[in-house]
């Protein structure tokens, strides 16, 4: 990275854009210096010329990564695709891949990953293997190989036609990112690397085990493959490539709620670095530029919904807040939680089991068992690993199966659930418990909910230009982009965006109206937003 990118992305740049945006003296907490959490030098044996590693950034990084997750073979357990479930929401749900902004391509900068709630097991004779039949060992076979990254993708390629996975979108926008779980008795490599389905590119992360750190590895690389190192090599075994930004930080990984997570090399910050949260909570008070700050910890997860807003602190405990100031622990680690119109929902670490909040610290009530995701408006919804969804009937372990496997979904304060389908080719809507669902909008890449009845959406043409529902038929309005995140909040469903730079934070109050003028309300110094309640919240940048 040349010295003229990194002063463009200096944090003491982006704190003087902001100050000078809002003159808020109540902002210098967020942008004052802080130590690092987790900045470690090169691992011992890794030479750069020049002493550092030199960054080549091109186009084509993964702005919004859509994971997901593959068990390939016959040996594993449901309690392992749980636990892969419950990991690789932890790591998407919080900060670790925050600091990969720096090396977006086109003009705009990651932004945050999603899982998509489909977690199958394909057993059965692996399609990478010898010709005898045999696993891959280190990727030669005695009886004629065939171990490569060709068979990978043939292993991608026969879970999307078996329909267990949605394949990549028909125009390629759409960051689709497969990360495929082998048993360590299979193949003892891990990679990242490119595939093709039917014409349409993806990319590939190979993980052996269950292994945090290897996952954790392979995802950053998959993500920044648009990113090369090309000074430095091992001296201590010249055969390890040292090509990628986690490569030069490969014995760095600290635990985080039982994950450890590979660092990765920042060109900001000279160092491997591993996010150990976002820097604070802040409260939008509806006019431009007026922000609270309602926390000054470091957070990890953080949601909000009708009930309020919650935040994962930097030992992985839930705290609810109660203004004007308070935070109270309310519950113990989780991989993804939801906020509803009246409660908060949990998934736990493993994803072995769903729990609501009984209104007192520490008191939860187990509503059922293993899960891929959880999600909440005026009523508790959750995905099984088909990604099928089913809807809590507010009793004990009840629930009504409506259907729809999908790629995304989301529930509204009124109780609507809106859901990609899994091809992306559709929206798609149901008001009740019925399994009945009508067709609502074009092929699209995510979708935004709040305790308004709308959501917005992008489409997979631009997925990074935001459209709002309008209630009826499948009549979606462009609003604006390109963002690298949007949210919806208040009761009117007001839309807000992080500008492709993360420079600005816009609203628009005219979501009925195509193009809407949109008023800035913020500045720089904000990592992710977080809507789907009666106001917007958004944290700080990550802290290394």
């Amino acid at each position: 990275m040349t010295e003229t990118n990194r002063l463009r992305r200096e944090p003491s740049n982006r704190s003087a854009r902001w100050l000078a945006a809002l003159a808020s003296a109540a902002m210098l907490s967020l942008l004052s210096a802080r130590a690092f959490a987790f900045a470690q030098p090169l691992c011992n044996g890794i030479s750069c010329t020049g002493g550092s590693p030199i960054l080549n950034i091109a186009n084509g990084g993964l702005h919004h990564a859509e994971i997901v997750p593959i068990l390939w073979g016959s040996t594993w357990t449901a309690a392992q695709q749980a636990q892969v479930a419950g990991m690789v929401q932890q790591v998407v749900n919080g900060p670790y891949l925050g600091g990969l902004g720096q090396y977006g391509g086109n003009g705009i900068e990651v932004g945050p990953a999603r899982m998509v709630p489909t977690v199958p097991i394909r057993s059965g004779t692996p399609v990478a293997h010898c010709s005898n039949g045999a696993a891959c060992p280190s990727g030669s076979c005695a009886s004629g190989p065939t171990c490569g990254t060709t068979d990978i993708v043939n292993t991608i390629n026969a879970t999307i036609n078996a329909g267990l996975v949605p394949p990549p979108a028909a125009n390629q926008l759409t960051d689709i990112l497969y990360v495929v779980f082998v048993p360590t008795t299979f193949t003892p490599f891990a990679l990242n690397t490119t595939g093709t389905w039917n014409g349409r590119t993806y990319k590939v992360a190979w993980i052996n085990g269950l292994s945090g750190k290897g996952f954790t590895h392979e995802l950053v690389e998959a993500i920044t493959q648009n990113v090369t190192v090309t000074n430095c090599v091992d001296t201590n075994n010249p055969s390890n490539a040292v090509n990628q930004i986690v490569d030069p930080c490969g014995c760095w990984f600290p635990n985080q709620g039982g994950v450890e997570m590979a660092a990765y090399w920042s060109a900001i910050h000279s160092a491997c670095v591993v996010a150990d949260g976002w820097a604070g909570v802040w409260r939008f008070n509806n006019s431009p530029g007026n922000w609270t700050q309602i926390s000054t910890d470091l957070v990890r997860q953080v949601y909000a919904g009708g009930f309020g807003v919650v935040a994962t602190n930097t030992t992985d405990n839930l705290q609810l807040f109660s203004p004007p100031s308070t935070w109270t622990t309310i519950s113990g680690p989780g991989s993804m939680f939801a906020v509803g119109t009246t409660t908060i929902v949990r998934l736990s670490p493993l994803a072995d089991s769903v729990a609501v909040f009984n209104g007192t610290p520490n008191s939860w009530t187990t509503i059922h068992g293993s899960r891929s995701a959880v999600y909440a408006g005026s009523r508790i919804v959750t995905t099984d690993f088909a990604g099928t969804e089913f809807s809590w009937l507010n009793s004990g372990d009840n629930w009504a199966n409506i259907g729809k496997a999908g790629d995304q979904i989301v529930v509204t304060g009124t109780g609507r659930v809106y859901g990609i389908a899994l091809d992306h080719n559709s929206v798609w809507m149901t008001p009740n418990n019925s399994g009945v669902w009508s067709q609502v909008g074009a092929p699209s890449s995510e979708l935004f909910g709040g305790i308004s009845a709308n959501p917005a959406g992008t489409p997979v043409a631009s997925p990074r230009d935001i459209w709002m529902y309008q209630g009826t038929g499948q009549n979606w309005l462009r609003q604006n982009g390109p963002g690298v995140m949007f949210a919806v909040a208040g009761s009117a469903g007001d839309l807000f965006m992080l500008d492709s730079t993360r420079s600005t934070i816009q609203q628009s109050t005219n979501t009925h109206q195509t193009n809407p003028q949109w008023v800035q309300v913020g500045a720089s110094g904000f990592g992710r937003l977080v809507g789907s309640g009666n106001q917007l919240f958004a944290v700080g940048e990550a802290r290394f």
